[in-house]
């Protein structure tokens, strides 16, 4: 696909005797062709770093191209060191792929010169949608692939398996990893976010499938590592989705321990989610005492069993010595690092905590009820969390 984008482009430069650039919805070239004509920085740099800065994107998005249905013309920005530019979305039934890109100085460009550039748009908005439509089969191929792997049923995990092997997407005794990304969005964005990383990451190292509100990746563990997080963010971004939290696990083949790998990478992405200190990522083999709850229902009963006498710390009025609780015992006990982390004077501190040990009773500080009473308040405090996102 991006060698008949590079040819369309070539074409049209030839044509126009000027330089052209098309680069997809996230401003990433897609195709440039060699100088010809005026050029400036700005454009040198894109090509050099295969992406545009942020000032840049914002310049030009303010513009409005990503709702424009035909060219786009700006002027010159003696700020920014831009010349003036023109700007062909390219689109196809409707839907936009990405942009065309022209220098639109030394002259300017003529009215059939600009006729010529939106057929060129046309031309590789519909070789882009072929190439889509084509990445969506595939897609779909993949989902089933994952559904099966990662399925109750034995005998449709073997088939996937073989059908993996066969292809060569991913040996047997391979050491992998599990992503999962909980998405907020559509069903149909999920979709074009996953094609999207179908279409970027190499088909021979990882498998793409959709799940409901979420993304799996099974890939090869020694390729896979942190820039997929960046990656997904960036193609989310594109479809109007966010990514909630990603988690991942590893597994040491194919076999039945994928399955394992896969719910450990869910609940990971579900901890990354609710707990903002985990920055939207976080990994099974990280999450310390939390995997606790991997297991146990996220409910009120939960935090009585852990701690019975939790409870009474929950209501809204006391959401503040609740949280100084908490501190309290996710510190160690450590007074000055406590007054420090929420900015009080140690006689609040000491005032909060004998009001704590009123409700919860003496000993709360002491040994199982210490643990349990910690244990209760961070799960409680995963559930608020997680009721405050959206649709919740």
């Amino acid at each position: 696909m991006s060698e008949l984008v590079q040819r369309l482009a070539e074409d049209l430069a030839e044509r126009l005797g000027r330089s052209v650039e098309v680069d997809d919805r996230a401003l990433r070239p897609l195709g440039i062709t060699a100088q010809l004509g005026a050029i400036d920085q700005v454009r040198i740099d894109a090509v050099l770093r295969r992406h545009s800065g942020p000032e840049m994107v914002a310049h030009v998005e303010s513009f409005g191209i990503r709702r424009a249905t035909g060219p786009v013309r700006m002027p010159a920005d003696a700020r920014l060191g831009t010349l003036p530019r023109l700007c062909v979305p390219v689109r196809w039934e409707g839907r936009l792929y990405g942009y065309l890109w022209l220098i639109d100085a030394e002259p300017p460009l003529t009215d059939a010169e600009v006729t010529a550039a939106v057929d060129t748009a046309g031309e590789i908005g519909a070789a882009l949608c072929a190439d889509d439509r084509s990445v969506r089969a595939r897609l779909e191929d993949d989902t089933q692939i994952v559904t099966r792997l990662l399925g109750p049923d034995p005998a449709d995990r073997a088939t996937a398996r073989t059908t993996v092997i066969r292809q060569e997407r991913l040996g047997p005794d391979t050491r992998l990893a599990v992503v999962v990304a909980r998405m907020a969005a559509t069903a149909d964005a999920v979709r074009r976010v996953a094609a999207d990383l179908r279409r970027g990451l190499p088909s021979g190292r990882v498998l793409v499938g959709c799940q409901p509100g979420a993304i799996v990746l099974v890939a090869q563990a020694d390729w896979l590592s942190r820039p997929v997080q960046r990656l997904i963010s960036s193609a989310a971004a594109q479809h109007g989705a966010r990514v909630l939290g990603a988690g991942i696990d590893l597994a040491p083949g194919l076999g039945d321990e994928l399955i394992v790998a896969h719910g450990c990478a869910a609940f990971a992405a579900r901890i990354a989610t609710v707990d903002p200190t985990r920055h939207g990522w976080a990994r099974w083999g990280e999450l310390g005492p939390l995997t606790a709850f991997r297991h146990l229902p996220w409910t009120g009963e939960t935090v009585a069993l852990l701690h019975p006498r939790a409870p009474r710390l929950l209501a809204p009025e006391l959401t503040t010595i609740r949280d100084t609780v908490l501190m309290y015992l996710e510190l160690g006990g450590d007074t000055r690092a406590v007054t420090d982390a929420l900015a009080i004077h140690r006689t609040t501190l000491y005032y909060r905590l004998d009001r704590a040990g009123e409700l919860l009773g003496a000993g709360w500080q002491t040994g199982p009820e210490r643990l349990g009473l910690h244990l209760a308040l961070r799960l409680n405090e995963l559930m608020i969390r997680e009721r405050e996102l959206p649709g919740c």
